[in-house]
Order: structure tokens, then sequence, then C-alpha cells
């Protein structure tokens, strides 16, 4: 089977190269149409996978600028004729008519409540669903709450795949003893969905109060205030380490060598009840979690496998909270071994196989369609 996936992520997310592979391990010709501007891959990461890169970002100011860009990916479609067109973001969608045009089948990967999100980004996100959802066939998505709003639409096949990690590859990220206690936070930085600042605020409070502990943190941000907080943090405290850019091999290696993760996040109708690639990370690492926020099974974590904040709590709670947390060693091991266990229940090997169904699902009804 020909499959032609497309997306706008960083090249080396998480979640789809998690889902190339699994299609290319069944035997399937797989093509990768990567547009974005972070395209740093680790040696090996797609292998077997076609790369086709394209440098660009695609947003509110280069909509227009995008236009040629189009033009060139529905030639490739064109050309190619895949058996099955898959999208990883809504802005793609439209090119799925060309897709069908040529008899493939095609797939949108929902990883986000678009239509819950506010401004330009999520307006535009569902209303290229809402327009364009008669040339998808079949529809992906991540938690049980995006349901009722997808049963608005005729999709041909459903299949939910949360954001598991995969044990695969956190088996071999090594894990090496150390002294201290070691936070760690890679990803969005952003100060609006994210509660990034008052996350930096937190470490650089523990820090100064607890010379035995350190944090890293990595991501890359566009917004002045973080940029300065950080910089500050890391002129003035040996014990924080910063990385702009970490890939993903390294992402699980810090990780696992983590002792406590960090993840706090702003009240957002896509944030409650989402699937976080972060907090299943954390769990397949088996570390003990420091989180804020009303995602999926939230409340399997809070108490057992870390603490979880609601949206409305104050920086000294939490700030208290922490301090107990790093100041209780033995809390800190029961929450990895409850987080490990909860890892161990969760993981990519036993939901990836649902792509291939879904694919499978599809090419049926392909047959079905042609002998009518």
């Amino acid at each position: 089977m020909k499959i032609l996936v497309l997306a706008t992520h960083p090249l080396q997310d998480n979640r789809i190269s998690k889902m190339l592979k699994t299609v290319r391990m069944a035997g399937h010709d797989v093509t990768y149409i990567n547009i974005s501007t972070q395209q740093q891959i680790a040696p090996g990461w797609l292998q077997g996978i076609k790369v086709v890169k394209y440098c660009f970002e695609l947003r509110k100011k280069s909509i227009f600028k995008a236009v040629p860009l189009f033009v060139r990916l529905s030639r490739y479609i064109m050309r190619e004729k895949p058996d099955i067109v898959h999208v990883h973001d809504p802005y793609l969608i439209p090119l799925l008519i060309v897709a069908k045009h040529r008899g493939g089948m095609t797939v949108f990967d929902k990883h986000e409540a678009y239509e819950t999100i506010s401004g330009f980004a999520g307006e535009s996100a569902a209303w290229c669903e809402k327009h364009f959802n008669r040339y998808i066939d079949g529809i992906v998505y991540v938690t049980k709450a995006q349901e009722e709003y997808i049963s608005r639409f005729s999709y041909g096949s459903q299949k939910l795949i949360p954001n598991y990690q995969s044990e695969e590859e956190f088996s071999k990220a090594a894990v090496e003893p150390h002294a201290g206690i070691r936070l760690f936070y890679a990803g969005d930085l952003s100060d609006v969905s994210r509660n990034t600042l008052v996350m930096l605020e937190l470490v650089e409070a523990a820090l100064r109060r607890y010379p035995y502990v350190s944090c890293t943190i990595a991501g890359g941000t566009r917004e002045i205030a973080v940029k300065q907080k950080i910089d500050e943090m890391a002129e003035h405290l040996s014990n924080f380490h910063y990385v702009d850019y970490m890939l993903y091999s390294d992402v699980i290696y810090y990780t696992k060598n983590a002792d406590i993760g960090l993840y706090l996040t702003k009240y957002d109708r896509n944030n409650v009840g989402s699937s976080p690639n972060k907090i299943n990370e954390y769990l397949m690492a088996g570390i003990a979690i420091f989180t804020q926020g009303r995602f999926a099974e939230w409340e399997l974590i809070d108490g057992k496998a870390g603490v979880v904040y609601d949206y409305s709590v104050n920086f000294d709670d939490m700030y208290v909270g922490l301090c107990k947390l790093i100041e209780d060693s033995r809390a800190i091991e029961k929450m990895k071994l409850a987080s490990r266990a909860l890892g161990k229940a969760r993981t990519w090997e036993s939901v990836e196989k649902r792509y291939l169904e879904l694919y499978a699902e599809l090419m049926m009804q392909r047959i079905e369609t042609e002998e009518k």
C-alpha cells in the first residue's frame, strides 16, 4: 500500500514519528512530507521512510505565501497517486480534495480539539474541518472527549489512538545513577496555553532553596518575557540548564534520568480532557509528576504517580507542594513506582495497530465502492 503522510509539525514530532514507524514496519511504502522550520532529526530516526522537506511555517501572516506550496503539494499527490493520503494538520485538509479526485482514500489525524481554541489558529482549523469534512474518509483522534464533536460528521472509519509512548524507544535509553534531585521539562514554552512563567518561577525558587536540586528546561520560545526569565536564571543559577532545541532521543534520555517531570498548563478548553504527550512520557519513564491541569485520567496520577493542581491554584500553594515533594525522597520513589505501572499499562505498542486497522477498513471501503 502506498501511503503519503503530510504534517506541519517539527520533523521529529513524537506522535507522527511513532505513527510513521508503525506503518513502515507493517511493510507499507511510506512517504512523509514535512512542512516546518524545525527540521533537525537524529540519525536513523525515520529509517526506511522517504522524507520530503519544505522549510516553511504556516501562519496567518504567511497564508498567501503558502499558495505556491499548496500547488506543488497538489501536483505531487496527482503524480504519485497514493492509496492513502494522511494529514496531521487541519490546514492541510483541503489537499484531500485532490487525493479523492485521484481515487485515493483520506485520513485526518485530529491531535487536538481545534474547535475549542480561540483566535485565528483555532477558528481557521475548525473551518477547514467543517467545510471539507466530506473529503475525509477516516478520522484518528486522541481522547474520548473529542467524540461528541466528531459525531457531527459522517466519517467512514474512526479510531481512538491516545498519545501513549513507545516502550521500545524508552527502553533503549540508559538510566545513570546521580546525586540530588533532577527536575525536567522539554516542550512548548509558550505562556498562552502553558503556564510557563509560573513554572520557571517555581523552578527558580526551588533551586535557590535547595542547592542539591537541578533542573533542565528545553524548548524554543518567541515570547520575550519567557526568554528574559530563562536568560536570567541561566546566568545566576549554576543548577539550572537550558537547551533551546533537543532531539527527541535526548528528550527520552533526560526524562528517564529525571526524578520529577514538570507540566503546567493554563485553562483552555483544548487542554481539558487532552492526551498530553508530556504526561505519557513521564509515565513511560517512570518518574514522579508535578503538574497543573485537567487532562485525561489525571485522577489516576494525583496523589499516586504525582501531584496534580487545578487551574485556580495560587503560586504559594504550588511552591509549598513542590518543596514538600523535593524533601520527601520516599514519596518520590513511591510515585515513581506508580508512574511506571501506569506507563506500562499505556504503551504505544498497545494501540499502534489501530492505524493499520483503519487503513485496512478504508481500502475495503474503496474496493466495495469500485465494485458497485
